[in-house]
Protein backbone atom coordinates (compact mmCIF):
# COMPACT_ATOMS: atom_id res chain seq x y z
CA UNK A 1 0.00 0.00 0.00
CA UNK A 2 2.68 2.30 0.97
CA UNK A 3 4.30 2.06 -2.80
CA UNK A 4 1.05 2.41 -4.20
CA UNK A 5 0.29 5.79 -2.09
CA UNK A 6 3.74 6.80 -3.24
CA UNK A 7 3.29 6.07 -7.10
CA UNK A 8 0.09 8.06 -6.57
CA UNK A 9 1.74 10.74 -5.29
CA UNK A 10 4.17 10.59 -7.75
CA UNK A 11 2.27 10.75 -10.43
CA UNK A 12 -0.20 13.34 -8.92
CA UNK A 13 2.88 15.44 -8.98
CA UNK A 14 3.87 14.98 -12.30
CA UNK A 15 0.27 15.64 -13.76
CA UNK A 16 0.68 19.63 -11.79
CA UNK A 17 3.56 19.88 -13.47
CA UNK A 18 2.26 18.97 -16.61
CA UNK A 19 -0.43 21.24 -16.01
CA UNK A 20 1.89 23.98 -15.12
CA UNK A 21 3.73 24.25 -18.48
CA UNK A 22 0.22 23.66 -20.45
CA UNK A 23 -1.00 26.83 -18.94
CA UNK A 24 2.37 28.87 -19.95
CA UNK A 25 1.28 31.57 -22.26
CA UNK A 26 4.08 32.55 -24.65
CA UNK A 27 6.51 31.32 -22.47
CA UNK A 28 5.26 32.68 -19.21
CA UNK A 29 3.22 30.79 -16.38
CA UNK A 30 0.06 32.68 -15.78
CA UNK A 31 -0.12 34.24 -11.96
CA UNK A 32 -2.95 35.08 -9.09
CA UNK A 33 -0.90 36.74 -6.86
CA UNK A 34 -1.89 38.00 -3.33
CA UNK A 35 0.11 39.03 -0.45
CA UNK A 36 1.32 35.74 1.44
CA UNK A 37 3.04 35.14 4.18
CA UNK A 38 5.91 32.85 2.67
CA UNK A 39 7.17 31.32 6.11
CA UNK A 40 3.52 29.92 6.53
CA UNK A 41 3.55 28.94 3.00
CA UNK A 42 6.87 27.25 3.16
CA UNK A 43 5.62 25.52 6.85
CA UNK A 44 2.49 24.46 4.89
CA UNK A 45 4.49 22.97 2.00
CA UNK A 46 6.99 20.85 4.02
CA UNK A 47 4.80 18.87 6.55
CA UNK A 48 4.14 15.53 4.21
CA UNK A 49 7.88 15.96 2.78
CA UNK A 50 9.31 15.95 5.88
CA UNK A 51 7.14 13.01 6.83
CA UNK A 52 8.91 10.56 4.21
CA UNK A 53 12.26 12.45 4.72
CA UNK A 54 11.78 11.57 8.53
CA UNK A 55 11.42 7.90 7.51
CA UNK A 56 14.46 7.75 5.78
CA UNK A 57 16.01 9.89 8.53
CA UNK A 58 16.65 13.14 6.76
CA UNK A 59 15.56 16.31 9.17
CA UNK A 60 13.74 18.68 7.34
CA UNK A 61 13.20 22.19 8.64
CA UNK A 62 11.42 25.33 7.88
CA UNK A 63 13.91 28.75 8.82
CA UNK A 64 11.22 31.62 9.63
CA UNK A 65 11.88 35.03 8.90
CA UNK A 66 8.68 36.58 8.72
CA UNK A 67 8.63 37.36 5.05
CA UNK A 68 5.62 38.57 3.08
CA UNK A 69 5.50 38.77 -1.07
CA UNK A 70 2.72 39.70 -3.36
CA UNK A 71 3.14 36.33 -5.10
CA UNK A 72 1.30 33.57 -6.19
CA UNK A 73 1.08 31.45 -3.90
CA UNK A 74 -0.11 28.11 -5.49
CA UNK A 75 3.13 28.17 -7.67
CA UNK A 76 5.21 29.27 -4.93
CA UNK A 77 4.51 26.01 -3.10
CA UNK A 78 4.67 23.91 -5.53
CA UNK A 79 8.42 25.19 -7.08
CA UNK A 80 9.46 24.60 -2.70
CA UNK A 81 8.31 20.94 -2.76
CA UNK A 82 9.19 20.05 -6.17
CA UNK A 83 12.67 20.81 -4.62
CA UNK A 84 12.31 19.71 -1.36
CA UNK A 85 10.78 16.58 -2.57
CA UNK A 86 13.84 15.80 -4.36
CA UNK A 87 16.45 16.68 -1.64
CA UNK A 88 16.12 13.84 1.12
CA UNK A 89 16.87 10.92 -1.93
CA UNK A 90 19.99 12.73 -2.27
CA UNK A 91 20.89 13.19 1.45
CA UNK A 92 22.19 10.59 3.60
CA UNK A 93 20.73 9.43 6.85
CA UNK A 94 21.18 11.77 9.43
CA UNK A 95 21.96 14.79 6.77
CA UNK A 96 19.44 17.82 7.10
CA UNK A 97 17.34 20.10 4.56
CA UNK A 98 16.67 23.43 5.32
CA UNK A 99 13.88 26.04 3.34
CA UNK A 100 14.41 29.39 4.20
CA UNK A 101 12.83 33.08 2.82
CA UNK A 102 14.80 36.36 2.78
CA UNK A 103 14.06 39.53 1.48
CA UNK A 104 16.85 42.10 0.36
CA UNK A 105 15.02 45.29 -0.76
CA UNK A 106 12.59 44.34 -3.83
CA UNK A 107 13.89 40.67 -4.33
CA UNK A 108 12.53 37.59 -1.96
CA UNK A 109 14.64 34.57 -2.01
CA UNK A 110 13.97 31.41 -0.91
CA UNK A 111 16.60 28.67 -0.65
CA UNK A 112 16.36 24.71 0.05
CA UNK A 113 19.78 23.82 0.64
CA UNK A 114 20.73 19.90 1.75
CA UNK A 115 23.83 18.59 3.18
CA UNK A 116 23.58 15.42 0.69
CA UNK A 117 25.22 14.69 -2.48
CA UNK A 118 25.10 17.56 -4.44
CA UNK A 119 24.80 17.89 -8.29
CA UNK A 120 26.74 15.75 -10.69
CA UNK A 121 29.11 18.75 -11.88
CA UNK A 122 28.64 17.94 -15.33
CA UNK A 123 25.32 17.88 -14.98
CA UNK A 124 25.07 21.58 -12.63
CA UNK A 125 24.75 23.76 -15.84
CA UNK A 126 21.64 22.28 -17.32
CA UNK A 127 19.86 20.88 -14.11
CA UNK A 128 17.18 23.61 -14.52
CA UNK A 129 16.65 22.81 -17.80
CA UNK A 130 13.06 21.17 -19.39
CA UNK A 131 13.69 17.36 -18.70
CA UNK A 132 17.35 17.58 -17.61
CA UNK A 133 18.29 14.41 -15.25
CA UNK A 134 20.99 13.80 -13.59
CA UNK A 135 22.76 10.27 -13.71
CA UNK A 136 21.06 8.98 -10.60
CA UNK A 137 17.78 9.88 -12.31
CA UNK A 138 18.40 8.56 -15.61
CA UNK A 139 19.65 5.04 -13.51
CA UNK A 140 16.09 3.62 -13.43
CA UNK A 141 12.33 3.65 -14.39
CA UNK A 142 10.28 5.99 -11.96
CA UNK A 143 13.05 8.29 -10.88
CA UNK A 144 11.30 11.51 -12.34
CA UNK A 145 10.50 13.29 -15.35
CA UNK A 146 13.13 16.19 -15.52
CA UNK A 147 10.90 18.79 -14.51
CA UNK A 148 11.11 19.95 -11.28
CA UNK A 149 13.79 22.36 -11.34
CA UNK A 150 12.10 23.67 -14.89
CA UNK A 151 8.69 24.62 -12.67
CA UNK A 152 11.21 25.91 -10.44
CA UNK A 153 12.53 28.16 -13.04
CA UNK A 154 8.99 29.12 -14.41
CA UNK A 155 7.82 29.90 -11.28
CA UNK A 156 11.26 32.25 -10.95
CA UNK A 157 10.94 34.00 -14.33
CA UNK A 158 7.18 34.89 -13.87
CA UNK A 159 7.76 36.31 -11.16
CA UNK A 160 10.20 38.27 -12.67
CA UNK A 161 13.27 36.56 -11.61
CA UNK A 162 15.47 33.69 -11.57
CA UNK A 163 16.34 30.19 -10.58
CA UNK A 164 19.86 28.72 -9.29
CA UNK A 165 21.26 25.81 -8.78
CA UNK A 166 24.34 25.18 -6.92
CA UNK A 167 26.83 22.68 -5.18
CA UNK A 168 27.53 24.24 -1.52
CA UNK A 169 31.35 24.53 -0.55
CA UNK A 170 30.77 23.01 2.43
CA UNK A 171 28.94 19.83 0.41
CA UNK A 172 25.31 19.52 -0.19
CA UNK A 173 23.28 21.24 -2.93
CA UNK A 174 21.62 25.10 -2.93
CA UNK A 175 18.96 25.68 -5.02
CA UNK A 176 17.45 29.55 -4.96
CA UNK A 177 14.38 31.09 -6.25
CA UNK A 178 15.03 34.97 -7.12
CA UNK A 179 11.33 36.62 -6.61
CA UNK A 180 10.93 39.95 -7.86
CA UNK A 181 6.94 39.93 -6.71
CA UNK A 182 6.33 43.61 -7.09
CA UNK A 183 7.04 43.59 -10.91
Amino acid sequence: MRSAAEEADRLTALAETLLVFSRAEGGRVPLHRWQARLDELLQAACPALAARASAAGVDVRVVPYGVTAFADAVLVRQAVENVVGNAPGHTPRGGQVRVSATRDGDTVRLTVKDTGTGFDPAFLPSAIDPFARGPAEKAGPGQGAGLGLAIVRATAEAHGGRAAAANRAEGGARVTLFLHPTR
